[in-house]
């Protein structure tokens, strides 16, 4: 194929994807403007051949990632004590907050062999995923039944000699709502075990919006007992992806981050992040944007955002038909249908090219659709609250009935017949509410298999 065979065939792939530079995706991409993503791009294929993996070799990445890190410092309020690791993505950063903390917990009591870490239910999957990876046991308590936030009172409880970590959302990425981040730093400080804010999707437009004179809830580096922050700049930074931030609160700690292996007959390896080799070009796309910007301008669009998403709200709260999860006071926004089938309201959003994320019941909190609100949304949410208004009406007229039928006992042989009676096929239909309701009734080992399943047959 030649060079416009290519670049033609690039584009017939895209012919299903979501268009999200028109706004309607509520997840998944952060796009501000045509000329900042232009400066991304710009910058990351200046870097795209270069390779993280020596910064005595590419002196500059090693320089623009120090001035990345500092900028993120400086709105973080650390002090110069607080070190930190551009990796490629909040996953990244966490894994590697949990690795830190394993690791230091091994160094100051070489008797230890079993580690636990506290999370509270609304924390990231990449938590769990660090759990599995490293051999730490996951602890999972309950948020506050109103709030929705993890405190310290339901917390402390579950310390014990075995506890390496405590970890904390700011804002959880569900509800969008801050733990009580000053309390749990307390008994963090009081039991002498590290606290990992994780503000992958808060920390950045939390800490700019306060910059702007928006009141904000405080979660950083100011709160005493607090001992890293992870925070990604590919979400509300508008940076390419990968690129988020891991920052410790001295390097005391940040050392146990790093790997560096002297047993082997090749060049000498020591890594700060998980992967060795890897392009520069979200490093210097990060250092190009956040220059490009700038803390001013920043502060002016997360105001803005928290404003639009907060406009939002107050639209669907007016609905007879919604209720909000919680009280969402800054840019994630969930809400729920109580008389309404959520799922077939899900699936009548993306028949219109709108994608909201569809979040199972939890507890006592029923299904809900989410909404991450974002510079693509400033122009377009009221053709969406338009659309969503009128899919409630379509969705309410066809009175699609939910499954009502107990599949907790189920059992993995059963599901096929179970499936072929709701009309599922081998292949996903175009209208997932059935769907989405077996895999939200169905026991959760049965429901991991089906979607390993899922994705062992889509990546083949």
């Amino acid at each position: 194929m030649n060079k416009a065979e290519i670049l033609e065939k690039l584009s017939d792939f895209r012919e299903n994807d979501i268009p999200w530079r028109e706004g309607r995706l509520w997840s998944y991409v952060y796009y501000l403007d045509k000329e900042t993503e232009e400066i991304g791009k710009l910058a990351y294929m200046e870097y795209l051949t270069e390779n993280g993996i020596d910064a005595t070799a590419f002196s500059s990445l090693q320089k623009m990632e120090n001035e990345v890190i500092h900028f993120c410092r400086e709105i973080l309020r650390g002090d110069e004590q607080v070190v930190g690791t551009l990796t490629t993505g909040g996953t990244e950063s966490i894994l590697l907050a949990v690795k830190t903390a394993r690791d230091r917990a091994k160094a100051m009591n070489p008797a230890q062999t079993e580690f636990e870490m506290i999370l509270p239910e609304t924390v990231h999957a990449a938590f769990y995923k660090a759990a599995h990876y490293f051999g730490v046991k996951a602890i999972t308590v309950k948020v506050d039944d109103d709030s929705l936030k993890a405190t310290a009172a339901l917390i402390e409880p579950h310390i014990n000699k075995n506890t390496i970590l405590i970890a904390a959302s700011a804002m959880s990425y569900a509800y969008g709502v801050v733990d009580e981040i000053k309390s749990i730093g307390q008994i963090a400080l009081r039991h002498n075990v590290l606290f990992h804010v994780d503000g992958c999707i808060g920390a950045f437009i939390l800490a700019t919006s306060r910059e702007g004179g928006y009141e904000i809830e405080d979660f950083d580096f100011t709160i005493p007992g607090v001992t890293s922050i992870s925070m990604d700049l590919h979400k509300y930074a508008y940076c390419p992806k990968g690129a988020s931030v891991l920052l410790f609160k001295n390097d005391e700690i940040r050392k146990f981050q790093l790997f560096v292996c002297n047993e082997w007959t090749g060049y000498t390896f020591a890594n700060t992040g998980i992967l060795s080799s890897k392009t520069g070009g979200p490093v210097a796309a990060a250092w190009a944007v956040t220059n490009f910007i700038g803390r001013k301008k920043y502060s002016k669009i997360a105001v803005k955002t928290l404003e639009v998403a907060q406009t939002i709200r107050k639209k669907l709260e007016a609905h007879p038909d919604i209720k909000m999860i919680t009280d969402p006071k800054y840019s994630l926004l969930s809400f729920t249908t109580p008389n309404l089938n959520i799922y077939a309201l899900s699936d009548e959003l993306k028949s219109r090219k709108w994608y909201a994320g569809l979040q199972f019941k939890h507890r006592h909190i029923p299904a809900n659709i989410h909404l991450t609100v974002a510079g693509h949304h400033f122009n377009n949410y009221e053709v969406f609250i338009t659309d969503l208004f009128d899919a409630i009406e379509k969705v309410k007229k066809e009175n699609l009935p939910l499954i009502e039928m107990d599949l907790s006992q189920l059992k993995p042989e059963d599901v096929p017949a179970i499936l072929k009676n709701l009309g599922v096929g081998d292949e996903l239909p175009a209208n997932l509410a059935t769907v989405n309701q077996l895999l939200e009734k169905l026991p959760k080992e049965i429901s991991k298999e089906l979607l390993i399943g899922f994705m062992q047959g889509l990546y083949k």
